[in-house]
């Protein structure tokens, strides 16, 4: 099995290896937010932004894990990843493992946000400070029909 650390364009999303994925998602701690790449993937560049938006506002939420998985450079036994990028909300807390809920709705912040908002179980700590500083409350939003 290929596993290769994969890299973070953000300090806010952690890059992780095939090796990771099973002990990161099934950590009955966690709520883990992941998203499955492949090179030359525009969709997946056209939507990390969003992704790092929603890692930034919620960067203080001690048990909320942001991950980037490429799947070009990993192998991982989760044989349903068809397509990127693959946007997925895990949760062990149902007892289920690899049990999680698909995001697969437009690329609006709003929409992300609300999905974060819906599928966590542990506390979720928005920093609107952090976002702020940087000017992310702008327009991060992307329709799927525009892709």
């Amino acid at each position: 099995m290929r596993s290769n650390p994969t890299e973070s364009k953000s300090a806010y999303v952690r890059g992780i290896s095939a090796k990771e994925y099973i002990p990161l998602v099934t950590d009955p701690e966690l709520d883990v937010f992941l998203l499955f790449v492949g090179k030359g993937c525009d969709n997946c560049d056209k939507f990390f932004p969003v992704f790092d938006t929603a890692a930034r506002l919620f960067n203080k939420s001690p048990n909320l894990v942001f991950a980037i998985l490429d799947m070009s450079e990993n192998e991982v036994p989760d044989e349903s990843v068809y397509y990127y990028p693959a946007v997925r909300f895990y949760n062990t807390r149902t007892g289920k493992k690899l049990e999680y809920k698909e995001y697969s709705k437009d690329f609006d912040i709003q929409e992300v946000i609300q999905f974060i908002k819906n599928c966590a179980t542990t506390e979720l700590i928005e920093d609107h400070e952090s976002m702020f500083k940087v000017g992310l409350e702008s327009n991060v939003n992307i329709a799927h029909e525009d892709l």
